[in-house]
């Protein structure tokens, strides 16, 4: 899913919430590299930004490289998956600045013209067709907003402490769902494999994410629509 994306550092998330981040950050973030996410301050009960770590990691991790496991989390099974399951439980729900995120395009190659090269169109009801069985080389692509604007991300946050250091550090996760029928996100990752998408929060929401128990963001939790989007 979501390995690579482009954190924000300041635009409409933070300005819709009052805040502003002057931190350091990855500005290409990978699994273990740091970002700006929001969460709910344990001090004060409001929204604040703190810098975290790519890659959620829970208490029994034993370094960093748990990370390149826990960057993104199902939807359908974080509640009860080991890595994710206790902030879950918490509430600990945090928002992700974004500027665009990358997945993987297969383009096909077909002796059907028909089939589409901006997006594997398998069939119509009219005209059904083969799927394609061969592909170029994966192509990555920006995926963000239409109107070129910072979104968010919904995810987890937990706080770890490294065994070795003692040294304690934020750390997220993006919250992932099917999109096996999703207009844009449908069109990427590996031919015949499940599509997937990470959950964006509408703006409206923001608040109302970050403070939410697990049954409200279980509720909440749907595709953001494709026609905002762009790739």
């Amino acid at each position: 899913m979501c390995v690579n994306y482009f954190p924000a550092a300041d635009g409409l998330v933070y300005e819709r919430l009052g805040l502003s981040f002057d931190g350091d950050y990855e500005q290409d973030s990978w699994p273990a590299k740091s970002a700006p996410i929001i969460v709910i301050s344990p001090n004060n009960g409001k929204p604040t930004v703190v810098t975290a770590l790519y890659g959620l990691l829970p208490r029994f991790a034993k370094d960093l490289k748990f990370c390149r496991n826990t960057y993104n989390a199902r939807s359908e099974t974080v509640a009860t998956k080991p890595s994710y399951k206790d902030a879950w439980a918490k509430g600990r729900f945090c928002l992700v600045p974004t500027k665009a995120f990358m997945e993987p395009f297969y383009e096909p190659i077909a002796d059907d013209e028909h089939v589409s090269v901006v997006g594997v169109q398998l069939k119509d009801l009219e005209h059904p067709q083969a799927p394609p069985k061969r592909f170029k080389k994966p192509v990555k692509w920006a995926i963000g907003m239409a109107d070129g604007s910072d979104f968010a991300i919904g995810g987890l946050w937990s706080w770890w402490k490294d065994p070795a250091t003692g040294e304690g550090t934020a750390s997220f996760t993006m919250l992932t769902l099917n999109a096996d029928l999703h207009p844009l996100m449908s069109r990427f990752h590996h031919p015949g494999d499940e599509k997937r998408m990470p959950f964006i929060v509408p703006p409206e929401l923001y608040e109302t994410w970050l403070s939410a128990g697990p049954e409200l963001a279980r509720q909440m939790i749907a595709p953001f629509p494709a026609e905002l989007m762009s790739a």
